[in-house]
């Protein structure tokens, strides 16, 4: 049993794969429906799909199937959902956790998934938490929200094989020595913001903000300009040869906003 308090376990049967559907359907009404038979398939041929369960009830579960490129085959990690009661109890962790030593066990090499790069909850346990890292950004994933927000991603990576790819307790003077970009940047056009990468390579790290809490946000317009800041800056840091690897939380002064920990990525 997991700190979680929740009991992880691999499933396979109808009825685990009907619970599965149940959760996905309450967390994504419109998001369309997953055929039994088709994660039954996945489930039995490569696939690792997971439950969580509390008191004999699944509340949270990982979807995930076989990905494939030239010589290599990797994990795609597709939905992790935990029931509205069960959240922010550290079962999303307890299972990305789980999906880690299950795909390392079955001799994948990576998982790779998509999130949202707004939502620092998530950054904080997949960056922080697990190790991975970030350094593509993918625009437009899907069709805009109900603010009319662009549905942009993180593509994000787990390298199962390397050792140093796993969590870091960065010191704090490493920090303090970093770059820190001022969200409240007086530029009327928040797309065009240029970054001098020459002098931002002498510093450890550069931090990048981010809402510490998305959901809170009520007004459309501060979505909005999140989402221009944020989609101008990474993608000049990815274009850059730069990654992001950790999220921080900012508990010294404005604990609205977090950041990213980017650094130039290796080789």
């Amino acid at each position: 049993m997991s700190k979680s308090l929740a009991v992880i376990k691999r499933i396979h049967t109808y009825g685990e794969l009907k619970e599965v559907a149940s959760i996905r359907r309450e967390l994504w009404p419109n998001d369309g429906e997953v055929a039994l038979d088709h994660m039954k398939f996945i489930s039995d041929h490569g696939g690792i799909i997971l439950g969580a369960y509390r008191d004999n009830q699944m509340v949270g579960y990982v979807y995930s199937f076989p990905g494939y490129r030239p010589n290599k085959v990797y994990l795609i990690l597709q939905n992790i959902g935990v029931l509205p009661a069960y959240q922010h109890q550290k079962i999303g962790e307890s299972l990305m956790q789980y999906l880690k030593e299950e795909a390392r066990s079955l001799g994948y090499q990576e998982i790779i998934w998509t999130y949202e790069p707004l939502e620092s909850v998530n950054a904080y346990i997949y960056l922080h938490k697990m190790g991975a890292v970030s350094s593509e950004y993918l625009k437009n994933c899907y069709e805009d929200d109900e603010n009319g927000l662009s549905v942009d991603r993180f593509l994000t990576r787990l390298d199962l094989t390397d050792p140093d790819q796993e969590p870091l307790d960065i010191p704090v003077g490493l920090i303090e020595q970093s770059y820190k970009i001022d969200h409240n940047m007086d530029n009327h056009d928040l797309s065009q913001v240029e970054l001098n990468f020459a002098d931002l390579e002498k510093y450890p790290y550069v931090l990048i903000p981010v809402p510490s809490h998305l959901q809170s946000i009520r007004f459309r317009t501060e979505l909005h300009r999140w989402r221009t800041l944020t989609r101008s800056l990474f993608f000049q840091f990815f274009k850059h040869g730069w990654e992001v690897f950790d999220l921080i939380k900012n508990e010294r002064s404005d604990s609205s906003i977090h950041y990213y920990v980017a650094r130039k990525a290796k080789g």
